[in-house]
């Protein structure tokens, strides 16, 4: 630490720059490991060390940087230590930095970031990818604030997914910019073995940490997903079905085999436009609605949540436009988590609005399928044809 920590030396710092090999990179995520470290043992000089090292990180935490890996990593150890020490500045920190990536276009209407911290750049990383979900997966339980779980939904459905390889792994995949993000994503990618596989299943390992929290007799599902998780109390199972009937984008049923009966919460989502709750026999069921969450009245052994809505707008900050599509503005279409997209650079604007599902499948708009992982596709429409993209073809080898 009085190596690394040391003001006298910080021109040297600042001389390595903020790629993958720079001190900003290499030496502040330490804080992580060493949080951690002192969680597991008790012994506070690893805490006092990680305090001082995101003390002297201060001077260099700042917008635009060369790695988001890096800094994301940083931003992940400053909320464990706010975890670990109570002390707000922290996640104060932490909160100012999430607020300046989404205002200031890095995080694009996917839910992801590219691999340098820069609203354009010619290509992802899926380290940054996986950070960017992970932070938001923390946060949501740090704050309890529904727009960090939002934002994790947005990524896992979206960016995460279209980064994995089909092989499985993730890596470097060609992201299409114009002077105001991403707009799309090319077919190549670039499987990177050493490090993105490996941080892709930790995105996997963090969402399931994630999924079911319990509070006494309350059990809480964070996510519309399919999955089975156990705890000490039992078995979980979360089973999702198409809308059966019109309005509705999908339905949820959680069953609680053989637990004991709980009140069961669930997020009403975004895109959602209602929530509503049926029993097995397909009878209402009463809900109570608090803070954007959705909860049944009475304890229950199976309950099955309908997520009403259709298909929405939005403009590339992820802000919706109720209105729909702005007269010579682009912007991005969803359908439930996800958003539409259609294989190719260019998306096609909707002459009228509003119109369903079904109008955009005929134009080749539909719901981000794993079929376009390696495939040109766009997401936002209603932009010139060539993008502006002077990186699309480009190596980014460092």
């Amino acid at each position: 630490m009085p190596r690394f920590n040391d003001p006298k030396r910080i021109a040297e710092y600042n001389a390595t720059g903020s790629y993958a090999a720079g001190y900003g990179t290499c030496w502040f995520p330490a804080m992580e490991g060493l949080v951690k470290l002192g969680t597991l043992t008790g012994e506070r000089k690893y805490l006092d060390a990680a305090a001082a090292i995101a003390a002297f990180y201060g001077q260099f935490d700042r917008l635009p940087i060369d790695h988001a890996h890096g800094m994301l990593c940083n931003q992940a150890s400053l909320l464990l230590l706010y975890e670990a020490t109570k002390n707000p500045s922290y996640l104060a920190r932490v909160e100012k930095r999430w607020e300046e990536l989404l205002n200031g276009g890095y995080i694009n209407p996917a839910g992801g970031i590219l691999e340098k911290c820069r609203v354009k750049f010619g290509r992802d990383e899926g380290c940054a990818i996986v950070d960017w979900f992970r932070l938001n997966l923390a946060l949501g339980r740090v704050t309890g604030n529904t727009r960090y779980w939002a934002m994790a939904e947005r990524t896992l459905h979206n960016h995460f997914l279209q980064n994995q390889a089909p092989q499985g792994g993730f890596g470097h995949r060609q992201t299409l910019c114009d002077d105001d993000g991403a707009y799309g994503f090319g077919k190549s990618i670039e499987e990177s073995t050493w490090c993105c596989t490996y941080h892709g299943e930790l995105g996997f390992i963090n969402l399931r940490e994630h999924l079911l929290a319990r509070a006494g007799a309350v059990l809480t599902c964070k996510f519309a997903l399919d999955f089975t998780a156990s705890d000490a109390i039992g078995t979980t199972t979360s089973v999702l079905r198409p809308g059966q009937k019109a309005g509705e984008v999908v339905r949820q049923r959680v069953s609680l085999a053989g637990q004991p009966a709980c009140v069961v919460r669930v997020r009403r989502p975004l895109w959602a436009e209602g929530v509503s709750a049926v029993d097995a026999k397909d009878a209402a069921m009463p809900l109570e609605a608090q803070d954007g969450w959705y909860a049944t009245a009475q304890p229950v052994h199976e309950v099955e949540f309908i997520y009403a809505g259709g298909v929405y707008v939005e403009d590339r900050h992820c802000a919706r436009l109720p209105a729909g599509p702005q007269p010579g503005r682009p912007f991005v279409m969803g359908y439930g988590p996800k958003l539409l997209a259609t294989e190719g650079r260019t998306a096609t604007a909707p002459a009228t609005w509003p119109v369903t599902l079904e109008n955009f499948k005929a134009q080749g708009l539909e719901p981000f399928p794993a079929a376009f992982r390696n495939k040109d596709c766009c997401f936002v429409a209603g932009k010139s044809a060539d993008g502006g993209n002077s990186n699309d073809t480009k190596k980014h080898k460092q």
